[in-house]
């Protein structure tokens, strides 16, 4: 059997494994470990070694023409860069990956196939659209999976896929040098399978793809969070310090083979694969301690850059030192380097990303600016070059000042904004900040607000009965309340809410916790039932009727969340928190309920829907409960509609309240 049969019939194989339920359950209950296969089996580890050799060997082409084309079409991929981070959003993190994979097992074949200068062009053009498609979605991908916006936590996890990356691409390398001895075109052949081998992991691996149902509201926020980001100081630090860890690790890469080949100029080959293998050992052992070191004593973000930017200095100062073998040992060095600073600059970057809607749009421009000033320091560099040793002293000055300018504009701006935008209904301004590295929540509100019932909560005479972020302050000077900040997945966008996870939050509900309100509170009360009684004659529910007794009993007196659609719910797996208490206040209890359960946004069947609600109003028949739903569905068509001149979103949502709750009454009446 020839050795591509041979090959094609081992990953036919190992494909079909993947596909079976035994790794679909593995994936499930471990989708980081299922994650970090899909990144290694993406890795490119088998020809980067080699592709210039392979390239330059093989294929006729000249060092120097090989670089002019690598560079062209990195520019091609930056055209790229923002138009694919806006349909990554469009689509979903996962399709965005699919496509980007795709494009990347094509990249080989091509090559493969055509062996020759069109076959390079198609290759690069693939391969660098491929990177495209994968900046930003990779990060949302993550994100999805680890659920909220915990710092630390995407810090550990980048840390832990990385450090597995680099163990698991070791064999890669070697193999690679090995199918590139024996034959440049296997070589190609199996890289293009483990990138297929990669896309069917991804296809097991479950996180939800944060989609904006509504794209003009996307497209709002993502403005909103680039009008803040143009004179965030925060931003444009970190732009710069990443511009200058990104030039220091590229400068290294093509440094590489100009003074580490002529060590051992008998086998190059040898030697920059032994490179290779050496620096990913070093990288995965980075990895491991500098994610316990930052575990243990949990430094400030900017003492991390302070002791990065000034150890990656340090390695090119020394450069400049006359020993043979001092290129191999800072290439050592950056090794370590790239695996410390890249997890802590995509974590604060990841950081100023809100909503999670936007990720890949705005890390994708972040990549954008990053590789323009990258490209220009490149240029600069290349222009002045004289020999290698002013060529690293220059290298060392340029990452010192893009990096040392970082740290300045980090250091000064210890509060910033990250995202602000206003609700076009209420008028209220929502507001996401970080002050001394904490992220908070801000809503404010008109003057005329009624503060009374935060308040209460702040005080701690009030609890609020459904699981919520924390309370922070209220600022009534500036009509102001502030939560700690949690982000997940708003519920509306969930396309099958994991029932477990819903009935929890639901049994979570404790409305006992202020059961009867006190002395102070009966205008409350009175109010409360003032506003049951209206809203029952709205749902067409007659006042002599059992259903009317029941529902306006005083005993079902709460406080109340009284706006909990599914939009007011973040999940971020088992966590379910309730957000946006703007109508905080006492009510009945049954409310909210129907707010949530009748709701056409949670994308549950409408007879499971029925099922809960039974559950809970226990006192009714089921065929009351489904006159009750449907009631509380009119009345919101109704209300709806009024409000849609203002926001003509609202009259799509009252369509879908009619078609699932109204649509057999309507047909009856006709």
């Amino acid at each position: 059997m020839p050795r591509e049969d041979f090959l094609l019939n081992i990953g036919t194989k190992s494909l079909a494994l993947i596909r079976q339920s035994s790794f679909r359950g593995f994936a499930v209950r471990n989708p980081i470990f299922a994650y970090c296969i899909y990144v290694s089996s993406k890795s490119t580890a088998l020809t980067t070694p080699v592709l210039y050799l392979l390239l330059e060997r093989d294929l006729g082409y000249h060092i120097s023409e090989i670089l002019f084309l690598a560079g062209l079409y990195s520019i091609f991929a930056l055209v790229l860069e923002v138009p694919t981070g806006i349909l990554s959003d469009s689509i979903g993190a996962r399709k965005s990956l699919y496509i980007g994979l795709g494009l990347l097992s094509l990249s080989f074949p091509i090559l493969l196939l055509l062996w020759n200068g069109i076959g390079l062009h198609l290759f690069y053009v693939f391969s660098f659209s491929s990177a495209a498609f994968f900046s930003g979605a990779e990060q949302g991908a993550i994100r999805s999976i680890l659920g909220g916006n915990d710092q630390l936590k995407f810090r550990k996890t980048i840390y832990l896929i990385q450090s597995r990356m680099y163990l698991w691409t070791i064999p890669m390398l070697l193999l690679g040098l090995g199918l590139y001895a024996a034959d440049p075109k296997l070589l190609l052949l199996v890289q293009s399978l483990t990138v297929f081998l990669a896309l069917l992991v991804l296809s097991q691996i479950p996180f939800e793809a944060t989609v904006e149902s509504d794209q003009k509201k996307r497209y709002r926020h993502l403005a909103s969070a680039l009008k803040d980001k143009i004179w965030c100081k925060r931003f444009w630090g970190v732009v710069l310090l990443a511009s200058a860890f990104s030039s220091a690790v590229l400068i290294n890469h093509r440094t590489i083979q100009q003074q580490l080949a002529p060590l051992y100029p008998e086998n190059d080959l040898a030697v920059i694969g032994a490179s290779f293998a050496v620096g990913n050992v070093v990288s995965w052992w980075a990895s491991n301690h500098v994610s316990k070191m930052f575990q243990k004593y949990n430094p400030q973000p900017l003492r991390i850059f302070l002791y990065l930017l000034v150890f990656i200095v340090a390695m090119y100062l020394s450069l400049s030192i006359s020993f043979q073998w001092s290129a191999f040992f800072v290439f050592l060095g950056v090794s370590f380097f790239k695996a410390a600073y890249r997890p802590a600059i995509q974590s604060e970057l990841v950081r100023q990303v809100w909503p999670k809607s936007t990720t890949a749009s705005s890390l994708s421009l972040y990549a954008l600016l990053v590789a323009l000033l990258v490209g220009f320091v490149q240029m600069l560099l290349g222009a002045s070059f004289v020999n290698q040793t002013q060529s690293n002293i220059m290298s060392a000055a340029a990452i010192m000042t893009l990096g040392g300018s970082g740290l300045l504009l980090i250091w000064a701006s210890s509060s910033y904004t990250i995202f602000r935008v206003n609700s076009v209904l209420s008028g209220k301004e929502s507001t996401v900040h970080v002050k001394n590295e904490v992220t908070y929540f801000s809503q404010r509100y008109a003057k005329n607000f009624d503060f009374r019932y935060y308040l209460a909560v702040v005080r701690e005479e009030v609890s609020l009965p459904i699981p919520a972020p924390a309370l922070v302050s209220v600022n009534l000077d500036e009509s102001q309340v502030t939560w700690e900040a949690f982000e997940g997945q708003r519920l509306s966008l969930l396309r099958d809410p994991n029932r477990l996870h819903l009935n929890a939050f639901l049994n979570g509900i404790n409305y006992e916790i202020n059961k009867n309100p006190s002395g102070q509170e009966d205008e409350s009360e009175q109010a409360a039932a003032e506003h049951c009684a209206n809203l029952l004659r709205a749902m067409s529910i007659e006042e002599s009727s059992a259903i009317w007794s029941e529902l306006t009993a005083k005993r079902h007196i709460r406080y109340i969340h009284g706006d909990l659609h599914p939009d007011n719910i973040l999940v971020a797996n088992e966590t379910w928190l309730a957000v946006d208490w703007d109508e905080f206040k006492v009510g009945f209890w049954w409310f909210d309920y129907l707010t949530l359960l009748t709701h056409p946004d949670l994308a549950i069947p409408k007879d499971e829907k029925i099922d809960i609600l039974s559950r809970y109003f226990d006192f009714f028949e089921a065929h009351d409960v489904l006159a009750i739903a449907q009631g509380f569905a009119a009345f919101k068509v109704r209300q709806l509609t009024y409000y849609s001149h203002t926001e003509p979103r609202l009259l799509r949502l009252a369509d879908r309240y009619t078609r699932q709750w109204l649509a057999n009454e309507i047909v009856s009446s006709a």
